[in-house]
């Protein structure tokens, strides 16, 4: 795989050169000139899967011993993962340009569309107007639109995924996915109390919500490294959108009041009452998706043994009949 910024160079030196140009090399160029009024994200989508190095020959691929769990920087549909690397994909010849390229592409697909937010703030707007009614008027206005972006935002990360599995990461004998901490929770057969944090300690106590998230996640994940990365491609949007004001501002306050609420916590539980977790930061820990990687065969064993429910399901409906 390649960034963006790699495949647009490619093309447009293989464009200025007055050599014949390679079925393939048509190919990326028309992905970038054809079907301008077509969803700009779709387009990019194109062109970040358009090409994927191979694995080289009498490479020996190991199973993970551990998943590899990459979350967002905050909750929210149209809030970037973060960008981390896991060295045990190495064995794997997966390298941290192409994960990087694959986490810069995908936050660059869920960035809200410039229609919706242009929408949502059309709702806003009729909530203004002096009359009776206008009220209810922008709320649904605002559901539709909030609802139909989510409907795009799963489609797009849906084929995405899907590309990325059948030409890259398969291969690879992995499985991409991004999954909710609920579905999490049912992998490890959590119970519902269970806070997804790792213990509030005097040690723990000035960590950000991500980093307890992620230390919570350690006993079944690798460990992320997020130093001495690979700048992101400079044909995406992920550094300013993680830099925008709106994204800033809410992971800051939110760790803000998640950190007050720890200090006032830990001061209770020193004058011996118990020690909780603040509901507002459970809650973020619970509403978290994360990218997950895993081994392909325990990916298809277990689509293999939910289809065989499935089935069995329906077998046992008909024969009540």
């Amino acid at each position: 795989m390649v960034t963006l910024v790699k495949t647009r160079r490619s093309m447009r030196s293989k464009a200025e050169t007055s050599g014949p140009s390679t079925p393939h090399d048509d190919q990326l160029v028309a992905t970038t000139n054809t079907h301008k009024d077509s969803d700009k994200s779709l387009r990019i989508l194109d062109i970040a899967t358009s090409c994927f190095p191979p694995i080289p020959q009498g490479a020996e691929l190991s199973s993970l011993q551990k998943l590899v769990l990459i979350p967002r920087v905050e909750p929210g549909l149209h809030i970037p993962f973060a960008r981390a690397w896991a060295p045990e994909l190495a064995n794997h010849t997966v390298t941290p340009e192409d994960l990087l390229a694959c986490i810069d592409n995908l936050n660059t697909l869920i960035r809200p569309p410039i229609a919706g937010r242009a929408a949502l703030v059309a709702a806003f707007a009729v909530g203004f107007i002096p009359y009776n009614g206008t009220d209810g008027i922008a709320a649904a206005l605002e559901l539709a639109v909030s609802i139909g972006m989510a409907i795009v935002n799963h489609r797009r990360c849906k084929k995405y995924s899907s590309i990325m599995n059948e030409k890259y990461f398969h291969p690879r004998k992995l499985h991409v996915v991004i999954i909710s901490s609920k579905r999490i929770m049912k992998m490890f057969n959590h119970d519902k109390k269970e806070t997804l944090l790792a213990p509030l300690t005097e040690e723990t106590l000035d960590l950000s919500s991500q980093e307890r998230c992620i230390k919570y996640m350690s006993r079944w994940a690798c460990e992320l490294s997020f130093d001495d990365l690979p700048p992101p491609s400079g044909r995406t949007t992920v550094l300013a959108r993680m830099a925008a004001w709106e994204v800033k501002h809410k992971i800051a306050k939110a760790e803000k009041q998640a950190k007050r609420s720890r200090k006032l916590a830990w001061k209770r539980h020193l004058k011996g009452k118990k020690l909780k977790d603040c509901w507002l930061e459970r809650g973020r820990a619970k509403s978290l998706d994360w990218i997950l990687i895993q081994n392909l065969d325990e990916w298809e064993a277990a689509r293999a043994e939910k289809e065989a429910k499935k089935a069995a399901k329906n077998e046992k409906k008909q024969s009540s009949r």
